[in-house]
């Protein structure tokens, strides 16, 4: 390869990088929401890996029993609302409530709890980092 040729190859590459970040970042994100929705809405556990423990009013667990829906544990799927708005912000590279009212209930849940429920834990922290970095060589990779 000539000088020419592997200076034009690193033209093209650092043209890519925006393009290959937002990729990288992206993955990071699908991982860490993946992650972070399976604890808290499957396993019903906090940050720590914690169950967020049992339903304490009487007159919710018999709401709870009328539709059907489980009262041994709490879990923070009623109607799956709260779940469904749980979503991927890519342009702002992050996890948030598509709404102020279900922004208010997770933090009222974490209150009532006294527990950081709707954070990453410091390993799924570290595996969507890893996945980022991945991603990144792999894209890098395939541009060059």
């Amino acid at each position: 390869m000539t000088p020419e040729e592997f200076a034009n190859k690193l033209k093209t590459l650092g043209d890519k990088i925006p393009e290959i970040l937002t990729i990288a970042i992206s993955a990071g994100i699908d991982e860490v929401d993946a992650h972070i929705s399976n604890r808290v809405f499957n396993a019903n556990e906090d940050i720590n890996g914690n169950p967020f423990g049992k339903y304490k009013s009487e007159a919710y667990k018999k709401f709870r029993k009328s539709l059907g829906r489980d009262i041994g544990q709490k879990d923070l799927q009623l109607f799956g609302n709260l779940k469904k708005s749980f979503q991927k912000n890519y342009p702002k590279h992050q996890l948030e409530f598509n709404t102020l009212k279900f922004a208010e209930i997770a933090e009222g849940q974490e209150k009532q709890m006294k527990k950081q429920i709707f954070e990453a834990s410091t390993e799924e922290k570290s595996i969507a980092l890893q996945v980022i970095e991945d991603v990144f060589y792999e894209q890098i990779n395939l541009a060059v």
